[in-house]
């Protein structure tokens, strides 16, 4: 039974896997973001994180993230970006 069950796991691995190597041979992968994820540092952060802080301050920190975010994509929109040196 059990291995019946870890088949369809299996494949969507190796999947997986596969899309990734071919994604980041051509160059569409970020390393430095796709590495904390992948080994999964990033969900046991927020999950400690989500445990020690209110909903109410996890919804002023991601308004403050957005807010900053919308500042950076609209000055990127006139060419101006964060270290001021026109694209």
């Amino acid at each position: 039974m059990g291995g019946a069950c870890e088949a369809p796991a299996n494949a969507a691995v190796v999947g997986t896997a596969a899309s990734g190597v071919a994604l980041f041979s051509r160059g569409n992968i970020n390393l430095a973001v796709a590495a904390p994820v992948a080994l999964g540092s990033g969900a046991m952060l927020g999950a400690r994180i989500l445990a020690a802080v209110s909903v109410k301050r996890l919804r002023v920190l991601f308004v403050m993230v957005l807010f900053g975010l919308a500042v950076q994509m609209t000055l990127a929109a006139f060419g101006i970006h964060s270290k001021g040196v026109p694209a």
